[in-house]
């Protein structure tokens, strides 16, 4: 490969990042201008961070090397297929929660964790703010900001530009998967949520290696971060225990008998369009 080769290969990713930290910081100016001293500006400060760090990157990404007419990413997907894929995200269900009781024993108490506690009560506290439920519209700001815009903007950025940069550059859509879930895990800064966001990460990788649409991985994402906000609301305890209280172990036997029927289902869509994880080269 010649140092041109290798430059090319790279610089879709160089972009990428360099929009990642000019977003950013632009988000982080916006939202020091805007303040979080009152409900709305807090709510205002959330909906703008989420599509500045993660949306718009990945819209000019792809208006530079993607362009709409170019990309498959939001090509219709059929009903079997969405059927196979919801049928896989309940069989990874128990083995997130596997990864969360793991993640959780693991870190519970350890120094790194002692290190990152200020910044995972800063969090809470943050999401403490957002949550509020008292009337129909503070639950549907609640369900836009910490459910939808979330979605949509991570699998766009995630999924939709630096996976298929992985996958460009690999030639393997398995790798891509992986490494693009490991960013998404460690994106989020939270330590006890290392090893469930990976394995959620590969989860909606595959969805969207499998479907070639990023449509079913935000449904789902959605889907996921909506149970959470829905969880919170309904709940009589306060916010600040439902969020400390630590995971439950799984049934070591339901996990182990799902994560092989979640193996088993990869490769039954994969029959569907098997061309996918053949380690086809998107074009970018």
């Amino acid at each position: 490969m010649t140092s041109s080769e290798r430059k090319s290969m790279f610089l879709p990713l160089a972009v990428l990042c360099l929009l990642f930290v000019v977003c950013g910081g632009l988000a982080g100016l916006l939202g020091s201008l805007i303040g979080t001293d009152t409900y709305p500006r807090l709510a205002t400060s959330i909906m703008l961070s989420s599509l500045m760090q993660f949306a718009v990157p990945a819209a000019i990404w792809s208006r530079i090397y993607m362009p709409i007419a170019q990309t498959d990413k939001w090509r219709q997907t059929s009903a079997w297929q969405m059927f196979c894929v919801a049928l896989l995200v309940y069989l990874c269900q128990p083995v997130i929660e596997w990864a969360s009781y793991v993640n959780y024993n693991l870190t519970e108490g350890s120094s790194l964790s002692a290190n990152l506690a200020s910044l995972k009560e800063a969090n809470n506290e943050f999401i403490i703010r957002a949550l509020r439920f008292t009337t129909p519209l503070h639950w549907s700001v609640s369900i836009i900001c910490i459910a939808l815009l979330p979605a949509i903007s991570e699998e766009l950025f995630f999924r939709g530009a630096l996976q298929r940069i992985f996958h460009s550059m690999s030639g393997n859509a398995h790798i891509a998967v992986i490494f693009a879930a490991i960013i998404f895990s460690l994106m989020h800064f939270d330590i006890e949520g290392l090893l469930p966001r990976f394995f959620l990460g590969c989860l909606l990788g595959t969805i969207y290696v499998i479907t070639g649409s990023l449509l079913p991985g935000i449904f789902f994402h959605f889907l996921n971060n909506l149970m959470v906000v829905v969880s919170i609301g309904i709940s009589d305890k306060p916010i600040t225990e439902i969020i400390n209280t630590p995971p439950t172990q799984p049934t070591t036997w339901i996990v182990i008998l799902c994560l092989a029927l979640s193996l088993m289902e990869v490769k039954n869509i994969e029959m569907i369009d098997g061309e996918r994880f053949t380690g086809r080269k998107p074009k970018i």
